[in-house]
């Protein structure tokens, strides 16, 4: 399954509800791949605010903690790319938000391995 993370935070944050709790209720052992991107918050028609998913924008701090959530459920390898679909940054930007990845994974993974020692281990 390809999981985009800004798709769902946008969603969540639209409707009122928890980006981590939505996440939750996915099949994350399905997962093998995640788009990662950014958005802005426009103007909604009626008032109030709506986030946007636009693929232009930096991936927000929020998105990383949801792959860092995903990396601590999910034994599973995952391929994760970053989404870009014009303004582009300077090279260096675009590399500081794949390190924010690798790192958002590494501690992710550093959670799972830590819950799965906690665990009681069958006795057999």
């Amino acid at each position: 399954m390809l999981l985009d993370l800004h798709n769902l935070y946008s969603n969540a944050v639209n409707t009122g509800l928890n980006p981590f709790e939505i996440l939750d209720q996915f099949p994350l052992d399905s997962v093998r791949q995640v788009h990662l991107s950014g958005g802005k918050d426009i103007r909604a028609p009626g008032g109030g605010m709506r986030r946007l998913d636009d693929h232009i924008h930096d991936v927000p701090l929020e998105v990383f903690e949801l792959l860092e959530q995903l990396a601590s459920r999910s034994e599973r390898s995952l391929t994760v790319i970053i989404e870009r679909d014009g303004r582009y940054p300077p090279f260096q930007e675009l590399v500081s938000q794949v390190r924010e990845a690798k790192a958002a994974l590494s501690r992710g993974r550093e959670r799972l391995i830590q819950a799965l020692a906690d665990s009681p281990q069958p006795v057999w």
